[in-house]
Protein backbone atom coordinates (compact mmCIF):
# COMPACT_ATOMS: atom_id res chain seq x y z
CA UNK A 1 0.00 0.00 0.00
CA UNK A 2 2.81 2.34 0.98
CA UNK A 3 4.63 1.67 -2.32
CA UNK A 4 1.39 2.26 -4.27
CA UNK A 5 0.91 5.62 -2.55
CA UNK A 6 4.48 6.66 -3.34
CA UNK A 7 3.95 5.64 -6.98
CA UNK A 8 0.74 7.68 -7.26
CA UNK A 9 2.41 10.72 -5.69
CA UNK A 10 5.35 10.38 -8.07
CA UNK A 11 3.03 10.15 -11.08
CA UNK A 12 1.11 13.21 -9.91
CA UNK A 13 4.33 15.21 -9.49
CA UNK A 14 5.55 14.10 -12.91
CA UNK A 15 2.23 15.08 -14.51
CA UNK A 16 2.41 18.48 -12.82
CA UNK A 17 5.92 19.06 -14.11
CA UNK A 18 4.88 18.10 -17.65
CA UNK A 19 1.88 20.49 -17.49
CA UNK A 20 4.12 23.33 -16.30
CA UNK A 21 6.63 22.63 -19.06
CA UNK A 22 3.84 22.58 -21.63
CA UNK A 23 2.44 25.88 -20.37
CA UNK A 24 5.92 27.40 -20.33
CA UNK A 25 6.59 26.28 -23.91
CA UNK A 26 3.14 27.47 -24.98
CA UNK A 27 3.67 30.89 -23.41
CA UNK A 28 7.14 30.98 -24.87
CA UNK A 29 5.74 30.31 -28.36
CA UNK A 30 3.02 32.92 -27.75
CA UNK A 31 5.61 35.47 -26.63
CA UNK A 32 7.77 34.62 -29.63
CA UNK A 33 4.73 35.15 -31.88
CA UNK A 34 4.09 38.58 -30.36
CA UNK A 35 7.77 39.51 -30.65
CA UNK A 36 7.80 38.27 -34.25
CA UNK A 37 4.73 40.33 -35.15
CA UNK A 38 6.17 43.38 -33.42
CA UNK A 39 9.45 42.94 -35.27
CA UNK A 40 7.53 42.59 -38.56
CA UNK A 41 5.67 45.80 -37.79
CA UNK A 42 8.88 47.62 -36.96
CA UNK A 43 10.67 46.25 -40.02
CA UNK A 44 8.09 47.84 -42.32
CA UNK A 45 9.68 51.19 -43.00
CA UNK A 46 9.43 53.91 -45.57
CA UNK A 47 6.80 55.86 -47.46
CA UNK A 48 4.27 54.82 -50.06
CA UNK A 49 2.01 56.98 -52.20
CA UNK A 50 -1.67 56.14 -52.66
CA UNK A 51 -3.42 58.01 -55.47
CA UNK A 52 -7.20 58.02 -55.95
CA UNK A 53 -10.06 59.97 -57.45
CA UNK A 54 -11.13 62.90 -55.28
CA UNK A 55 -14.61 62.73 -56.77
CA UNK A 56 -15.41 59.42 -55.08
CA UNK A 57 -16.24 61.47 -51.96
CA UNK A 58 -14.35 59.20 -49.57
CA UNK A 59 -11.41 61.46 -48.64
CA UNK A 60 -12.10 61.43 -44.89
CA UNK A 61 -12.50 57.66 -44.80
CA UNK A 62 -9.26 57.11 -46.72
CA UNK A 63 -7.40 59.42 -44.35
CA UNK A 64 -8.77 57.52 -41.33
CA UNK A 65 -7.83 54.12 -42.74
CA UNK A 66 -4.30 55.23 -43.56
CA UNK A 67 -3.97 56.87 -40.14
CA UNK A 68 -4.86 53.58 -38.42
CA UNK A 69 -2.40 51.74 -40.65
CA UNK A 70 0.52 54.05 -39.83
CA UNK A 71 -0.37 53.88 -36.15
CA UNK A 72 -0.04 50.10 -36.27
CA UNK A 73 3.08 50.20 -38.46
CA UNK A 74 4.86 53.06 -36.73
CA UNK A 75 7.83 53.32 -39.07
CA UNK A 76 5.66 53.60 -42.18
CA UNK A 77 4.06 56.58 -43.86
CA UNK A 78 1.25 56.71 -46.42
CA UNK A 79 0.88 59.80 -48.59
CA UNK A 80 -2.63 60.09 -50.04
CA UNK A 81 -3.02 62.14 -53.21
CA UNK A 82 -6.63 62.71 -54.20
CA UNK A 83 -6.92 64.16 -57.69
CA UNK A 84 -9.86 65.99 -59.28
CA UNK A 85 -9.13 64.96 -62.89
CA UNK A 86 -7.88 61.52 -61.94
CA UNK A 87 -7.99 59.84 -65.35
CA UNK A 88 -5.94 62.55 -67.05
CA UNK A 89 -3.40 62.60 -64.23
CA UNK A 90 -2.98 58.83 -64.34
CA UNK A 91 -2.48 58.77 -68.12
CA UNK A 92 0.36 61.27 -67.75
CA UNK A 93 2.00 59.23 -65.02
CA UNK A 94 1.55 56.01 -66.96
CA UNK A 95 3.28 57.55 -69.98
CA UNK A 96 6.17 58.78 -67.84
CA UNK A 97 6.40 55.44 -66.01
CA UNK A 98 5.94 57.24 -62.70
CA UNK A 99 2.89 55.57 -61.22
CA UNK A 100 2.22 55.85 -57.46
CA UNK A 101 2.90 52.80 -55.30
CA UNK A 102 -0.83 52.08 -54.95
CA UNK A 103 -3.45 53.39 -57.35
CA UNK A 104 -7.01 52.90 -58.47
CA UNK A 105 -7.45 51.20 -61.83
CA UNK A 106 -10.55 52.82 -63.32
CA UNK A 107 -12.41 52.02 -66.51
CA UNK A 108 -11.17 54.07 -69.42
CA UNK A 109 -7.57 54.58 -68.30
CA UNK A 110 -6.10 51.21 -69.09
CA UNK A 111 -6.21 48.42 -71.63
CA UNK A 112 -6.64 44.84 -70.50
CA UNK A 113 -3.44 43.87 -72.27
CA UNK A 114 -1.54 46.71 -70.55
CA UNK A 115 -2.50 45.81 -67.00
CA UNK A 116 0.46 43.43 -66.76
CA UNK A 117 2.80 46.19 -67.89
CA UNK A 118 1.89 48.60 -65.11
CA UNK A 119 0.71 46.48 -62.17
CA UNK A 120 2.14 43.87 -59.82
CA UNK A 121 0.73 40.35 -60.19
CA UNK A 122 -1.34 40.00 -57.02
CA UNK A 123 -2.03 36.31 -57.56
CA UNK A 124 1.69 35.65 -57.12
CA UNK A 125 2.52 38.38 -54.59
CA UNK A 126 -0.61 38.20 -52.41
CA UNK A 127 -1.98 34.70 -53.06
CA UNK A 128 -4.13 34.41 -49.91
CA UNK A 129 -5.79 37.79 -50.44
CA UNK A 130 -6.30 37.12 -54.15
CA UNK A 131 -8.11 33.85 -53.45
CA UNK A 132 -10.65 35.70 -51.30
CA UNK A 133 -11.54 38.06 -54.16
CA UNK A 134 -11.03 35.98 -57.32
CA UNK A 135 -14.75 35.30 -57.88
CA UNK A 136 -15.94 38.87 -57.57
CA UNK A 137 -15.03 41.39 -60.26
CA UNK A 138 -11.26 41.27 -59.79
CA UNK A 139 -9.37 42.62 -62.81
CA UNK A 140 -7.46 39.80 -64.42
CA UNK A 141 -4.95 39.41 -67.22
CA UNK A 142 -5.30 37.11 -70.20
CA UNK A 143 -3.58 34.43 -68.11
CA UNK A 144 -6.34 34.80 -65.48
CA UNK A 145 -4.00 36.22 -62.84
CA UNK A 146 -5.35 39.04 -60.66
CA UNK A 147 -3.81 42.50 -61.02
CA UNK A 148 -6.38 44.75 -59.34
CA UNK A 149 -9.00 44.11 -56.64
CA UNK A 150 -12.18 46.15 -56.07
CA UNK A 151 -12.58 47.04 -52.40
CA UNK A 152 -16.33 46.58 -52.67
CA UNK A 153 -19.54 47.06 -54.62
CA UNK A 154 -21.70 50.16 -54.81
CA UNK A 155 -25.35 50.41 -55.73
CA UNK A 156 -28.06 53.06 -55.98
CA UNK A 157 -31.06 53.20 -53.67
CA UNK A 158 -33.91 55.55 -52.85
CA UNK A 159 -33.77 57.08 -49.38
CA UNK A 160 -36.88 58.59 -47.81
CA UNK A 161 -37.72 60.72 -44.80
CA UNK A 162 -39.71 58.43 -42.50
CA UNK A 163 -41.39 61.30 -40.66
CA UNK A 164 -42.89 62.66 -43.89
CA UNK A 165 -44.10 59.21 -44.95
CA UNK A 166 -45.57 58.57 -41.49
CA UNK A 167 -47.36 61.93 -41.29
CA UNK A 168 -48.91 61.42 -44.74
CA UNK A 169 -49.61 57.72 -44.06
CA UNK A 170 -47.55 56.65 -47.06
CA UNK A 171 -46.11 53.20 -47.74
CA UNK A 172 -42.98 52.64 -49.81
CA UNK A 173 -44.00 52.05 -53.45
CA UNK A 174 -43.91 48.63 -55.08
CA UNK A 175 -44.70 49.86 -58.64
CA UNK A 176 -43.76 52.88 -60.74
CA UNK A 177 -47.36 54.16 -60.72
CA UNK A 178 -47.43 53.99 -56.91
CA UNK A 179 -44.25 56.09 -56.79
CA UNK A 180 -45.84 58.77 -58.99
CA UNK A 181 -48.94 58.85 -56.77
CA UNK A 182 -46.73 59.29 -53.70
CA UNK A 183 -44.96 62.19 -55.40
CA UNK A 184 -48.30 63.88 -56.13
CA UNK A 185 -49.45 63.56 -52.50
CA UNK A 186 -46.15 64.93 -51.17
CA UNK A 187 -46.20 67.85 -53.62
CA UNK A 188 -49.68 68.86 -52.39
CA UNK A 189 -48.14 69.36 -48.94
CA UNK A 190 -45.67 71.85 -50.48
CA UNK A 191 -42.81 69.41 -49.87
CA UNK A 192 -40.38 68.62 -52.68
CA UNK A 193 -40.98 64.94 -53.50
CA UNK A 194 -37.54 64.22 -54.93
CA UNK A 195 -34.15 65.88 -54.53
CA UNK A 196 -32.23 64.99 -57.69
CA UNK A 197 -29.04 67.07 -57.40
CA UNK A 198 -28.90 66.53 -61.16
CA UNK A 199 -25.58 68.32 -61.52
CA UNK A 200 -23.74 65.71 -59.45
CA UNK A 201 -21.52 63.49 -61.59
CA UNK A 202 -22.81 60.30 -59.95
CA UNK A 203 -26.43 61.17 -60.73
CA UNK A 204 -25.56 62.03 -64.32
CA UNK A 205 -23.78 58.69 -64.59
CA UNK A 206 -26.75 56.91 -63.04
CA UNK A 207 -29.19 58.28 -65.63
CA UNK A 208 -27.01 57.17 -68.50
CA UNK A 209 -25.20 54.04 -67.30
CA UNK A 210 -27.36 52.42 -64.61
CA UNK A 211 -31.03 53.21 -65.14
CA UNK A 212 -31.17 51.93 -68.77
CA UNK A 213 -30.00 48.51 -67.58
CA UNK A 214 -32.45 48.39 -64.69
CA UNK A 215 -35.58 49.39 -66.59
CA UNK A 216 -34.83 46.88 -69.36
CA UNK A 217 -33.57 44.14 -67.02
CA UNK A 218 -30.61 43.81 -69.35
CA UNK A 219 -26.95 44.36 -68.42
CA UNK A 220 -26.12 44.77 -72.13
CA UNK A 221 -28.80 47.42 -72.71
CA UNK A 222 -26.33 50.24 -73.26
CA UNK A 223 -24.06 48.29 -75.55
CA UNK A 224 -27.03 47.25 -77.67
CA UNK A 225 -28.15 50.78 -78.62
CA UNK A 226 -25.47 51.11 -81.30
CA UNK A 227 -26.99 48.17 -83.17
CA UNK A 228 -29.76 50.50 -84.29
CA UNK A 229 -29.44 52.97 -87.15
CA UNK A 230 -30.68 55.65 -84.75
CA UNK A 231 -29.14 54.58 -81.40
CA UNK A 232 -31.10 57.12 -79.34
CA UNK A 233 -34.57 56.51 -80.74
CA UNK A 234 -37.69 56.52 -78.53
CA UNK A 235 -37.45 52.76 -77.96
CA UNK A 236 -33.85 52.84 -76.75
CA UNK A 237 -33.05 52.22 -73.08
CA UNK A 238 -31.24 55.57 -72.81
CA UNK A 239 -34.24 57.49 -74.17
CA UNK A 240 -36.55 55.75 -71.66
CA UNK A 241 -34.17 56.56 -68.81
CA UNK A 242 -34.10 60.29 -69.55
CA UNK A 243 -37.88 60.20 -70.08
CA UNK A 244 -38.25 59.38 -66.37
CA UNK A 245 -36.18 62.41 -65.40
CA UNK A 246 -38.16 64.59 -67.82
CA UNK A 247 -41.46 63.44 -66.32
CA UNK A 248 -40.27 64.26 -62.81
CA UNK A 249 -39.01 67.67 -63.97
CA UNK A 250 -42.14 68.55 -65.99
CA UNK A 251 -44.43 67.65 -63.07
CA UNK A 252 -42.31 69.59 -60.58
CA UNK A 253 -41.45 66.50 -58.56
CA UNK A 254 -37.83 67.67 -58.24
CA UNK A 255 -36.17 70.80 -56.88
CA UNK A 256 -36.14 74.06 -58.84
CA UNK A 257 -32.94 74.52 -60.88
CA UNK A 258 -31.59 71.01 -60.13
CA UNK A 259 -28.32 71.64 -61.97
CA UNK A 260 -27.58 74.45 -59.53
CA UNK A 261 -28.64 72.67 -56.35
CA UNK A 262 -25.84 71.95 -53.89
CA UNK A 263 -25.49 68.48 -52.45
CA UNK A 264 -24.97 69.58 -48.82
CA UNK A 265 -27.96 71.94 -48.96
CA UNK A 266 -30.14 69.22 -50.51
CA UNK A 267 -29.14 66.75 -47.78
CA UNK A 268 -29.91 69.37 -45.14
CA UNK A 269 -33.36 69.95 -46.68
CA UNK A 270 -33.95 66.19 -46.77
CA UNK A 271 -33.15 65.83 -43.08
CA UNK A 272 -35.29 68.82 -42.09
CA UNK A 273 -38.31 67.58 -44.03
CA UNK A 274 -38.29 69.98 -46.97
CA UNK A 275 -37.44 67.12 -49.37
CA UNK A 276 -39.04 63.68 -49.03
CA UNK A 277 -36.83 61.40 -51.13
CA UNK A 278 -33.44 61.22 -52.82
CA UNK A 279 -31.84 58.67 -55.11
CA UNK A 280 -28.23 58.15 -54.10
CA UNK A 281 -25.23 55.93 -54.51
CA UNK A 282 -24.59 53.88 -51.36
CA UNK A 283 -21.22 55.58 -50.77
CA UNK A 284 -23.07 58.80 -49.85
CA UNK A 285 -25.11 57.25 -47.04
CA UNK A 286 -22.43 57.05 -44.30
CA UNK A 287 -22.02 60.84 -44.64
CA UNK A 288 -25.75 61.38 -44.09
CA UNK A 289 -26.16 59.09 -41.08
CA UNK A 290 -25.12 60.33 -37.64
CA UNK A 291 -26.29 60.16 -34.02
CA UNK A 292 -29.23 62.48 -34.75
CA UNK A 293 -30.27 60.98 -38.07
CA UNK A 294 -30.25 57.24 -38.61
CA UNK A 295 -32.48 54.23 -39.12
CA UNK A 296 -35.40 55.74 -37.17
CA UNK A 297 -35.40 58.85 -39.35
CA UNK A 298 -34.43 57.44 -42.75
CA UNK A 299 -35.58 54.42 -44.73
CA UNK A 300 -34.51 52.96 -48.06
CA UNK A 301 -36.20 51.21 -50.96
CA UNK A 302 -35.33 50.29 -54.53
CA UNK A 303 -36.70 52.43 -57.34
CA UNK A 304 -39.69 50.54 -58.79
CA UNK A 305 -39.13 50.49 -62.55
CA UNK A 306 -41.99 48.15 -63.37
CA UNK A 307 -45.77 48.03 -63.08
CA UNK A 308 -45.39 44.47 -61.86
CA UNK A 309 -45.83 44.62 -58.09
CA UNK A 310 -42.73 44.12 -55.94
CA UNK A 311 -40.51 43.51 -58.95
CA UNK A 312 -37.16 45.16 -58.33
CA UNK A 313 -33.79 45.08 -60.03
CA UNK A 314 -30.48 46.03 -58.46
CA UNK A 315 -27.10 46.59 -60.04
CA UNK A 316 -23.86 46.39 -58.05
CA UNK A 317 -20.74 47.99 -59.52
CA UNK A 318 -17.09 47.47 -58.51
CA UNK A 319 -15.71 50.34 -56.44
CA UNK A 320 -12.05 51.41 -56.39
CA UNK A 321 -9.94 48.68 -58.01
CA UNK A 322 -6.77 48.66 -55.91
CA UNK A 323 -3.49 47.85 -57.62
CA UNK A 324 0.24 48.03 -56.83
CA UNK A 325 2.36 49.60 -59.53
CA UNK A 326 5.28 47.64 -60.90
CA UNK A 327 7.64 50.52 -60.23
CA UNK A 328 6.74 50.75 -56.54
CA UNK A 329 9.71 51.76 -54.41
CA UNK A 330 8.48 49.73 -51.44
CA UNK A 331 6.79 46.49 -52.47
CA UNK A 332 6.66 45.02 -48.94
CA UNK A 333 4.94 48.06 -47.47
CA UNK A 334 2.54 48.29 -50.44
CA UNK A 335 1.58 44.63 -50.01
CA UNK A 336 1.03 45.12 -46.29
CA UNK A 337 -1.21 48.13 -46.97
CA UNK A 338 -3.40 46.05 -49.31
CA UNK A 339 -3.52 43.23 -46.77
CA UNK A 340 -4.57 45.67 -44.06
CA UNK A 341 -7.23 47.30 -46.24
CA UNK A 342 -8.64 44.11 -47.77
CA UNK A 343 -8.29 41.73 -44.83
CA UNK A 344 -7.33 43.01 -41.38
CA UNK A 345 -9.76 45.95 -41.32
CA UNK A 346 -11.99 44.98 -44.24
CA UNK A 347 -15.37 44.78 -42.49
CA UNK A 348 -14.83 48.10 -40.76
CA UNK A 349 -13.75 49.70 -44.05
CA UNK A 350 -16.76 48.63 -46.12
CA UNK A 351 -19.14 49.89 -43.44
CA UNK A 352 -17.44 53.28 -43.17
CA UNK A 353 -17.30 53.75 -46.96
CA UNK A 354 -20.83 52.51 -47.70
CA UNK A 355 -20.11 49.59 -50.00
CA UNK A 356 -21.06 45.93 -50.06
CA UNK A 357 -18.41 43.27 -49.64
CA UNK A 358 -16.78 41.50 -52.56
CA UNK A 359 -15.74 38.67 -50.26
CA UNK A 360 -17.69 35.57 -49.36
CA UNK A 361 -19.19 35.38 -45.84
CA UNK A 362 -18.46 39.04 -45.09
CA UNK A 363 -21.28 41.57 -45.44
CA UNK A 364 -21.92 45.24 -44.84
CA UNK A 365 -23.89 45.37 -41.57
CA UNK A 366 -25.51 48.77 -42.22
CA UNK A 367 -29.30 48.79 -42.04
CA UNK A 368 -29.71 50.09 -45.58
CA UNK A 369 -27.94 47.11 -47.17
CA UNK A 370 -29.95 44.74 -44.96
CA UNK A 371 -33.20 46.40 -46.09
CA UNK A 372 -32.23 46.12 -49.76
CA UNK A 373 -31.58 42.40 -49.35
CA UNK A 374 -35.08 41.95 -47.92
CA UNK A 375 -36.58 43.05 -51.25
CA UNK A 376 -35.16 39.93 -52.93
CA UNK A 377 -34.37 42.05 -55.96
CA UNK A 378 -32.93 40.51 -59.08
CA UNK A 379 -29.25 41.37 -59.45
CA UNK A 380 -28.29 42.61 -62.91
CA UNK A 381 -24.73 41.47 -63.76
CA UNK A 382 -22.12 44.21 -64.07
CA UNK A 383 -20.82 44.57 -67.64
CA UNK A 384 -18.56 47.39 -68.76
CA UNK A 385 -19.36 49.57 -71.74
CA UNK A 386 -18.08 48.22 -75.05
CA UNK A 387 -15.43 49.97 -77.12
CA UNK A 388 -18.05 50.45 -79.86
CA UNK A 389 -20.33 52.33 -77.45
CA UNK A 390 -17.43 54.50 -76.27
CA UNK A 391 -16.58 55.32 -79.89
CA UNK A 392 -20.19 56.32 -80.52
CA UNK A 393 -20.31 58.64 -77.50
CA UNK A 394 -17.06 60.32 -78.51
CA UNK A 395 -18.04 60.57 -82.18
CA UNK A 396 -21.34 62.36 -81.53
CA UNK A 397 -19.90 64.44 -78.67
CA UNK A 398 -22.47 63.03 -76.24
CA UNK A 399 -22.97 65.35 -73.23
CA UNK A 400 -24.92 64.19 -70.18
CA UNK A 401 -24.89 67.70 -68.72
CA UNK A 402 -26.23 69.24 -71.96
CA UNK A 403 -29.11 66.74 -72.14
CA UNK A 404 -30.22 67.52 -68.58
CA UNK A 405 -29.92 71.25 -69.25
CA UNK A 406 -32.06 70.99 -72.39
CA UNK A 407 -34.70 68.91 -70.58
CA UNK A 408 -34.91 71.56 -67.85
CA UNK A 409 -35.24 74.24 -70.56
CA UNK A 410 -38.32 72.43 -71.87
CA UNK A 411 -36.95 70.82 -75.03
CA UNK A 412 -38.47 67.54 -76.15
CA UNK A 413 -36.43 64.36 -75.91
CA UNK A 414 -37.11 63.67 -79.58
CA UNK A 415 -35.41 66.93 -80.58
CA UNK A 416 -32.59 66.53 -78.07
CA UNK A 417 -31.63 63.07 -79.30
CA UNK A 418 -32.32 63.80 -82.98
CA UNK A 419 -29.08 65.82 -83.07
CA UNK A 420 -27.01 62.87 -81.87
CA UNK A 421 -28.68 60.42 -84.23
CA UNK A 422 -28.07 62.77 -87.18
CA UNK A 423 -24.38 63.09 -86.33
CA UNK A 424 -24.07 59.32 -86.11
CA UNK A 425 -25.73 58.78 -89.47
CA UNK A 426 -23.57 61.44 -91.13
CA UNK A 427 -20.40 59.83 -89.79
CA UNK A 428 -21.47 56.39 -91.00
CA UNK A 429 -22.37 57.75 -94.39
CA UNK A 430 -18.92 59.37 -94.70
CA UNK A 431 -17.22 56.11 -93.73
CA UNK A 432 -19.31 54.07 -96.17
CA UNK A 433 -18.71 56.53 -99.00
Amino acid sequence: MRNDAILLISLALLTGILVLLTLFNSNDEYNKSIISRTEDNNNLKGNIEFMCNKNNGKSKEMDKISSKFTKKYENSEVTINQIDDYNSAMKIRMNSNDLPDIWIVENGIYLDRAIEKYCVNLTKNLPEISKKFEKNCAIKSSSNDIYAIPIGLTTYMMIYNKKIFSNLKLETPSTYSELLQICKKIKKEEIIPFGSVAGESLYLEYLFSILPKLITNDSEALNKIINDKNPLNSESSVYKSYAIFKYFNDHEFIETNPLESEFKKTISDFKSGKIAMMYLNSTYLPDIINNDFGEKEMGVFLFPYSEEKDKFNVLYEPFMNLAISKNTKNLDLSKKWLEYFLDESYHENINSIGIESTRDKIFNSSFYFKDIKKTKAKTIPHITNSDELKDFLISVNFSKEKIISEIIDGNSLKNIFWEYNEKWNELNKTIND
